[in-house]
């Protein structure tokens, strides 16, 4: 049996190696990109942009660690409850909680007043840490690199990592900021968070899309409360604007999508010392191949993998498909339906199986984080008319000069965004949502449910429990 092995071994894997070649040919004849030499020379050439050295080591020097790259991994002390625990009184609390659970109900024993009072000397304990951040971000060509290795991950999304937390913190202040009518600051703050969510984006993969995603609705709600109170100068929110324009989220999470994949192929073709240049560019994600395993079920699983990939998502050069927010083909249905069959088909898969994540969730969040800063964009250019004209338009339309259309137009129903004014001089934004149903601007949690709102505070009436 062991002999029969041995002589099958070799040919299985000529095979596969075969069609997977076969397979990144063609990909090559569309135009899909299926070599990393531009982004690994680019690392190499730069290697002061390798974990970002300017930036994330500047960074923790305000943290007083001495440890090199590896220190950004540590997790940092922090007091989640009185960080969290801070809000602003609940008449004023803006649209932005809708994001989370009432404050105030997940921390009964603190009051708004003590939070405030614990926030100023939590914040005054790291605010070394958060000017190097502050200069960190608007270093020329700087990158905050999300490392993808296990130690990573899962501190991630657990609020252990440094920059979720300063994140967190700076957007807190920002609030706090606003409250005592410090204007410049808690605009500064807002410019650092997406400033921050702005070089998080700049990386390769897809986790570090989900996480600017994060960030940059942080920086957003301060934008949002500070209109809400009429407070941000014209040149704020020309700023606001310019900075929120530049984000183009979908195509950005294409190209996350095609760079993994890129990966997988360089993986597939290259020896140890080829492997090491693309783990040290960051694109090594799934090992060295497993010498118990043979090679040629690697090469099956790339293959199907990068199938799936191109049949469901990438099979419209442009990124139509996934841009326009369309259901997966009956193709990559049906394949996945094939990977998940049978025993042994998951068996063979698993590894394809794992590289292929939801990603109809992925582009929700795309989707709804891009139309997020849509409606932020339109907000500005609101409250640009309101303090012209004295009050808000009836209609987007009579803004000048126009806004464009790829901001005003709805991703769902293709019509523009749904608008109107509220009886306290006010008004709210709305795309129909996932569900492709008016819903008369019906704020849910799930981002299937309901509406997709921006307004500038909730209903006196909103009730949480059914949000939640």
């Amino acid at each position: 049996m062991v002999f029969l092995i041995v002589l099958i071994w070799p040919g299985y894997t000529m095979v596969q190696k075969r069609q997977f070649e076969e397979h990144v040919d063609y990909l090559r004849s569309i135009g899909e990109p299926v070599s990393i030499a531009g982004i690994s020379d680019a690392i190499e050439s730069n290697p002061e942009q390798n974990f970002a050295e300017t930036s994330i080591v500047r960074f923790f020097r305000g943290l007083e660690i001495e440890e090199s790259e590896k220190s950004w991994n540590t997790p940092v002390n922090f007091d989640l409850k009185t960080l969290h625990g801070y809000t602003n009184p609940t008449e004023k609390r803006s649209v932005s909680y809708i994001f989370t659970p009432p404050v105030q109900a997940h921390f009964p024993d603190i009051t708004p007043e003590e939070a405030r009072e614990k926030f100023e000397d939590f914040y005054t304990k790291h605010s070394a840490a958060i000017s190097a951040l502050e200069e960190s971000v608007r270093l020329p060509d700087c990158r905050f690199p999300i490392d993808l290795n296990d130690e990573m991950i899962s501190p991630l999304f657990e609020y252990t990592n440094p920059f979720m937390k300063f994140s967190h913190l700076v957007s807190t202040r920002g609030r706090h900021h606003l409250e005592k009518g410090n204007i410049t600051e808690a605009a500064y703050d807002a410019e650092t968070i997406i400033l921050l969510s702005e070089r998080i984006f700049a990386d390769h993969f897809i986790l570090p899309q989900i996480v600017g995603y994060i960030f940059l609705q942080q920086g957003i709600s301060i934008i949002q409360q500070g209109l809400a109170q009429s407070l941000w100068s014209n040149d704020q929110m020309r700023t606001f604007d310019e900075l929120l324009s530049r984000f183009k989220l979908q195509t950005n999470l294409l190209k996350a999508i095609r760079d993994e994949r890129v990966g997988w192929f360089e993986f597939g073709y290259l020896d140890k010392e080829g492997r090491d240049k693309v783990r040290k560019s960051g694109l090594d994600l799934n090992g060295n191949f497993h010498p118990l395993i043979p090679s040629g079920w690697y090469y099956d699983n790339f293959t199907k993998a990068s199938e799936l990939l191109q049949l469901g998502i990438l099979s419209d050069a442009s990124g139509n498909r996934a841009i326009n927010h369309l259901p997966a083909s009956s193709t990559i249905e049906r394949l996945m339906t094939a990977l998940n069959s049978e025993h042994h088909t998951r068996i063979r898969y698993r590894l394809a199986a794992n590289c292929i994540p939801n990603y109809g969730v992925l582009f929700d969040r795309a989707l709804r984080t891009e139309t997020y800063i849509h409606h932020a964009r339109i907000a500005i250019a609101l409250e640009k008319f309101r303090k012209n004209k004295g009050t808000f338009p009836t209609d987007v339309s009579q803004i000048s000069p126009p806004l464009p259309v790829e901001i005003t137009t709805d991703p769902f129903s293709k019509s523009p965004m749904r608008y109107k004014l509220l009886a306290s001089d006010s008004y709210e934004i709305y795309s129909v949502g996932a569900n492709k149903v008016d819903d008369g601007g019906q704020i849910r949690w799930r981002l299937n449910d309901g509406d997709w709102v921006w307004r500038l505070s909730l209903p006196e009436d909103f009730d949480y429990s059914t949000y939640r």
